[in-house]
């Protein structure tokens, strides 16, 4: 399990020209055993006087046949309590600064907890660090107090778009290194206005793996540097941040976290931001070649490259938030003319959202 947490202000200004000051501090929470979850639409909800929450629950019964379900299956979606563009019509920010990804618990005026999926294809890991890519933490805080901006931009607290600030940072404290594949969840609670200035003191704490609302981490078989010493695809055009299931020459499990920061967003589609279908299928093929690039396969990483595909069916649309969860098998191998031919699903909560058939030329063969 991974935590990061932070001691921070943020500064927001309401009425007056006058600053907020958010303050956040850090502590390490104990995670439940076992948690069990209502399921959430994705319905565009309207913003109001009401409180959103996720709720958890202690007493779930332990399924017997957990052990048996394949990985893929095992992860819930978050709920989506404010998707995308309810965030964006809150908040000023753009891409590529746009840093919340998804509302899935809210009490406006009062508190929120937001998540950040992190993805290779983020535009901060080029530079952050090429070698040994790690999220900036000054962009958690940044994350964070956008967060805080959802809190404190509405009616009831009198905050105003257009002179909300960073007024101070207090107490800040990295706890553990976030990386690609991670889901930054993050609370921002206020707790002290002082509306006739337009001042604001907020608490914030964010987590990998756990505690504000149960979710477990994805497991790490396969980090990116590993998956980058087998793929020869870099940003901004590598699609997978983790494997979770290996087996070499046969079949592999790995996730893309989609955020509002893929560089596809801005144009697909501006005002309904959607993965693009190639770019799932695009995706499902790296994973293929992290399985047949491999010696007893005979892959070759410079002659590497798709055939054909095959009943592509694109089930649901993917969004920001969500984590692509995607299994590539190998079902056939003609070894001496180097073609593969491989069955994909991708997943997103446990629910297909994308399944074909490829196939592959590992560059292995002989003319």
């Amino acid at each position: 399990m991974a935590t990061t947490g932070f001691a921070h202000s943020l500064l927001s200004s309401s009425s007056a020209s006058s600053p907020a000051v958010f303050k956040a501090s850090n502590a390490n929470a104990l995670l439940p055993s076992r948690v069990s979850l209502p399921s959430q639409p994705r319905s565009h909800l309207l913003r109001a006087k009401k409180s959103f929450t996720t709720y958890c629950s202690l007493d779930a019964p332990k399924d017997p046949q957990a052990e048996n379900t394949p990985i893929e299956l095992k992860y819930p979606a978050y709920p989506t309590v404010l998707d995308i563009n309810q965030i964006r019509d809150i908040l000023p920010h753009r891409f590529p600064f746009l840093l919340v990804d998804r509302v899935i618990e809210y009490n406006p005026g009062v508190s929120a907890v937001a998540i950040k999926n992190v993805t290779i294809n983020d535009n901060f890991f080029p530079g952050h660090f090429p070698e040994r890519p790690i999220m900036p933490g000054v962009l958690m805080v940044e994350a964070m107090a956008q967060v805080g901006g959802l809190v404190m931009l509405q009616p009831e607290v009198g905050g105003s778009r257009e002179n909300f600030f960073f007024a101070g940072i207090d107490k800040v404290r990295f706890r553990k290194p976030v990386i690609a594949g991670d889901t930054l969840v993050m609370r921002m609670t206020l707790i002290k206005l002082q509306k006739r200035f337009g001042i604001a003191k907020m608490e914030g704490k964010a987590y990998v793996g756990g505690e504000v609302v149960y979710y477990p981490a994805y497991p790490t078989v396969m980090d990116i540097n590993q998956i980058r010493d087998i793929l020869p695809h870099r940003f901004p055009f590598l699609l997978v941040d983790r494997v979770i299931e290996y087996n070499p020459g046969v079949s592999a499990v790995a996730i893309k976290n989609v955020t509002i920061n893929d560089n596809f967003f801005p144009g697909h589609f501006p005002e309904r931001p959607i993965m693009p279908g190639v770019l799932m299928v695009e995706a499902m093929a790296q994973v293929g070649c992290l399985v047949l690039l491999q010696p007893e396969v005979g892959g070759s990483r410079d002659n590497f490259s798709i055939a054909g595909i095959d009943k592509v069916r694109f089930r649901k649309p993917v969004i920001a938030g969500d984590t692509l969860v995607m299994r590539m098998t190998l079902i056939k191998l003609q070894k001496r003319i180097g073609i593969a031919k491989m069955e994909g699903k991708a997943y997103v909560g446990g629910e297909v959202v994308c399944e074909g058939e490829f196939l592959m030329t590992t560059g292995s063969g002989s003319e």
